[in-house]
């Protein structure tokens, strides 16, 4: 998601790889960024559905996916 709506939704339901992106003070468990590369292909191959950008079901799949990564990596949420 790169589109000028983007832009315009709060970073939370905006695509992981931009919230990512903006990690400023963030505190890795790993010590560093997560690495969705490999997610972000097999979802795209394995999804039913491509959503429309900035449709509800983008910014709901953006949502969970972003909460996924805060709960699964940052050391404070």
């Amino acid at each position: 998601m790169s589109s000028e709506k983007t832009t315009e939704l709060p970073l939370w339901v905006q695509d992981r790889d931009i919230v990512i992106a903006h990690d400023e003070e963030v505190q890795w468990r790993e010590g560093k960024r997560p690495d969705y590369s490999y997610t972000n292909e097999f979802l795209h191959q394995e999804s039913k559905f491509q959503h429309p950008e900035g449709s509800l079901e983008a910014i709901a799949q953006n949502l969970v996916r972003n909460f996924e990564m805060e709960a699964s990596n940052k050391s404070n949420p």
